[in-house]
């Protein structure tokens, strides 16, 4: 024959049995609890009952046990020398704290402002690199027209001078005619003159 389900006051009393059991005399935490009182462990003590019931009502229990434990848990109070000691002792830290704030925020503040320094600087001198090469660019621009003229120039000083060689050759040829004409006529003009 099953055996009847649990109820629930008799699953908190086998669990309390438990952790009496357990001899743990500090309050229970979540972790020794978990040690202490188990779904299986408890299943094994009641003889029986459905998992998924058994760990709701543990969780349920385990908050209260847990949560009472450490109301219960009382601290004393602290002693006002102490208590003044440990202000002040916080304090200090705060203001050495605060103190290395400040320093590293001024440290930063300074970088920032060399690095925007610098970096005004290279826009600068990237600048005048600009301008220098655009002024190169531009003699640059000037020396190729230059050259380009003078190359035309050039061309056109040896077709001119390739012109007048050629007309000296017929300027020297027409001489040549010229004199040879001259030399027959003054050989004529003496044999006249012998003649007559």
């Amino acid at each position: 024959m099953p055996r009847l389900a649990a109820t629930p006051e008799q699953i908190r009393a086998t669990v309390l049995a438990m952790l009496t059991e357990a001899g743990d005399a500090a309050p229970p935490t979540a972790a020794r609890f978990r040690r202490a009182v188990s779904v299986r462990k408890l299943r094994a003590r009641l003889g029986g009952g459905d998992p998924a019931t058994l760990s709701r009502t543990l969780n349920t229990i385990e908050a209260e046990v847990v949560r009472a434990g450490l109301a219960d848990l009382a601290l004393p109070e602290i002693p006002v020398e102490i208590a003044e000691q440990m202000r002040a002792l916080w304090q200090a830290a705060v203001a050495v704290q605060l103190d290395d704030v400040v320093r590293l925020k001024r440290e930063a503040q300074a970088a920032a402002e060399a690095a925007q320094a610098a970096r005004a600087e290279a826009e600068l001198r990237v600048e005048l690199l600009r301008q220098e090469l655009s002024e190169v660019r531009g003699q640059l621009a000037a020396r190729d027209t230059a050259l380009a003229e003078a190359c035309a120039a050039q061309a056109a000083a040896i077709a001119r001078a390739d012109e007048q060689a050629a007309r000296r050759g017929e300027l020297e040829a027409a001489l040549a005619t010229a004199q040879e004409r001259a030399t027959t006529g003054e050989r004529a003009h003496a044999d006249a003159v012998a003649t007559i």
